[in-house]
């Protein structure tokens, strides 16, 4: 294996917190990385770990990937800026290792790093329904407790909840009776 090889891997696997760096020793050997690798597995069903890449905000988790050509316009609402000029705080994550995946599996599979309160799913649902409603899934109050949320109110749930003056648990109990949080 060629060293540049070897240090796109130990990048890779350091980057994703599987491999520390001995001190003293500036790569891992490909053996510490495969092992690494190995080793993040989910605890319940053994798939692979899925490490989120950095985003500029709370991860919008693609996982229904059937229509390309809804993803694009529903990140596009999630993201857009009020007229106040005011950005939400979130970042598209379009990662084919979350295709399908259901929210429980999903968060069985993601790292546990303690980022974020919350993550917003774009599931089959919200890809298939016209209004595009996406899952806002609580990571820190009520784990795994979520509501559908119209793309043009993700900013409200950030703002509130990613600096605690809401609980996601309170836009659930906002939502409409189709279950999808709608603004206050």
């Amino acid at each position: 294996m060629w060293d540049a090889d070897i240090e796109t891997m130990h990048a890779e696997a350091a980057y994703r917190g599987r491999v520390s760096r001995p001190r003293g020793r500036q790569l891992a050997t490909a053996d510490e990385i495969a092992a690494a690798e190995h080793a993040a597995t989910c605890r319940r069903c053994h798939a692979p770990v899925i490490t989120l890449p950095p985003t500029n905000g709370v991860p919008v988790v693609r996982t229904g990937f059937r229509h390309e050509s809804v993803w694009q316009p529903v990140v596009t609402a999630a993201l857009k800026i009020t007229p106040e000029g005011i950005h939400a705080g979130v970042g598209p994550v379009d990662e084919p290792a979350c295709r399908d995946l259901t929210v429980d599996q999903l968060l069985d599979r993601l790292q546990d790093d303690r980022r974020h309160r919350i993550l917003f799913v774009v599931d089959a649902t919200a890809i298939a329904d016209s209004e595009h409603a996406i899952l806002a899934v609580d990571l820190y109050d009520g784990p795994g407790r979520s509501v559908r949320v119209l793309p043009s109110t993700v900013q409200d749930v950030v703002d509130n909840v990613t600096i605690a003056n809401m609980a996601c648990a309170e836009f659930a109990d906002a939502a409409d009776a189709c279950a999808v949080f709608r603004g206050f």
